[in-house]
């Protein structure tokens, strides 16, 4: 199977900048079939609505080549961005299962805002499972001290993957 290039994971380029939760305009997270959430983004694109699908750089060496892909940082989950219209676009692909409310828009937002964050940082970066959710942290040397959050797994004890930044 080819590997494709990578796809843009936030769709308008600029929709952290200009997306505000409101009445009209909410964020809806849907759990998709496996390996769909690309596909999603693509019929979503097409249409003109935002959404956000971080991905992450993993590399793979079959038979001494180094291969690059571009996967979700979180496998089988795509965030929309927009009215009741968009969410029902989303559902009409046939490719999501089920749909997770979010009760807290401004919060679900910021957190989202900042994983883009990291993200456009151009660091590296990639999801780790080996650890349970669970301490607070707050990143104290490298490109992104100042920032705190709720540690999903550590890489090792300098190295930590967190689901929620804020600035502070």
């Amino acid at each position: 199977m080819p590997i494709l290039a990578k796809e843009p994971a936030c769709y308008p380029a600029d929709l952290f900048q200009t997306a505000v939760p409101s009445a009209q305009d909410r964020w809806w997270v849907f759990y998709t079939r496996p390996r769909s959430e690309k596909t999603i983004a693509r019929h979503l694109r097409a249409k003109n609505i935002s959404y956000f699908l971080p991905l992450y750089k993993k590399y793979s060496k079959p038979r001494d080549r180094v291969l690059v892909s571009w996967n979700p940082v979180f496998p089988s989950y795509i965030f929309v961005f927009g009215s009741r219209e968009a969410r029902l676009a989303a559902i009409k692909t046939n490719l999501t299962v089920h749909e997770i409310i979010v009760h807290d828009q401004d919060e679900f937002h910021q957190d989202l805002a900042n994983i883009y964050v990291v993200q456009e940082s151009h660091l590296p970066y990639y999801p780790e499972h080996k650890l349970q959710p669970g301490a607070n942290v707050t990143v104290t040397a490298g490109p992104l001290m100042g920032l705190s959050g709720r540690v999903s797994s550590w890489l090792s004890p300098l190295r930590l993957m967190a689901v929620s930044y804020t600035h502070l």
